[in-house]
C-alpha cells in the first residue's frame, strides 16, 4: 500500500507542477504575442507615415528646383522647411520628423529638434550611435529600426 501512496504523491506533484507551468506559460506567451503585434503595428504605421512624408518632401523639393531654375529661390528652402514642419505636427507626443542633409562626414540638421538638446551645434557625426536612423535615411535606406536615436528614445 505504501508503494501506491508514493506513486500517487509523485503523480499528484507532477500534475501540480504541470498546472503551475501552464498557468505561467500561457499568459506569458499571450503577453509576448500581444507585445510583438503591437510593436509590428507601430512599425508599419510609422513606415506608412514616413513614406507619405517622403512623398511630400519630394514634391516640395521639385518646387524648390523649379524656383531655383527660375531665379526666384530666395527663401524657398525656409518656406519648404516650415511647410514640412507644419505638415508633421501630427506625430503625437513622442514623434519627431527631422529634415537633414549630409555635408562631408557630418549630418546637418535643417529642422529644429523637438526633444534633443544638442546646443548650438546643428550637426552630428555620421559615426554617432545616436544618428543611425538619420544616417540610414541620408544613405537612401528605408525602413524602421528599434534602437537609440538622437534623443536616446527607442523607435527610429
Amino acid at each position: 500500500m505504501r508503494f501506491h501512496q508514493t506513486n500517487d504523491r509523485k503523480l499528484l506533484l507532477a500534475l501540480i507542477l504541470i498546472m503551475i507551468a501552464t498557468v505561467i506559460a500561457a499568459p506569458s506567451l499571450f503577453a509576448w504575442r500581444l507585445y510583438s503585434t503591437a510593436i509590428n503595428e507601430r512599425l508599419m504605421s510609422l513606415s506608412r507615415q514616413v513614406h507619405r512624408q517622403a512623398l511630400l518632401i519630394s514634391v516640395l523639393a521639385q518646387i524648390d528646383t523649379e524656383f531655383s531654375q527660375s531665379g526666384k529661390s530666395h527663401g524657398a528652402l525656409e518656406v519648404i522647411l516650415r511647410q514640412v514642419e507644419a505638415a508633421n505636427a501630427d506625430f503625437g507626443e513622442s514623434g519627431e520628423f527631422i529634415v537633414a542633409k549630409s555635408e562631408g562626414d557630418r549630418i546637418v540638421l535643417l529642422s529644429p529638434l523637438r526633444f534633443a538638446d544638442i546646443g548650438n551645434n546643428k550637426s552630428l557625426s555620421f559615426q554617432s550611435e545616436l544618428a543611425v536612423a538619420i544616417h540610414n535615411a541620408l544613405m537612401g535606406l528605408t525602413g524602421t529600426i528599434i534602437g537609440p536615436d538622437h534623443s536616446t528614445r527607442l523607435f527610429s
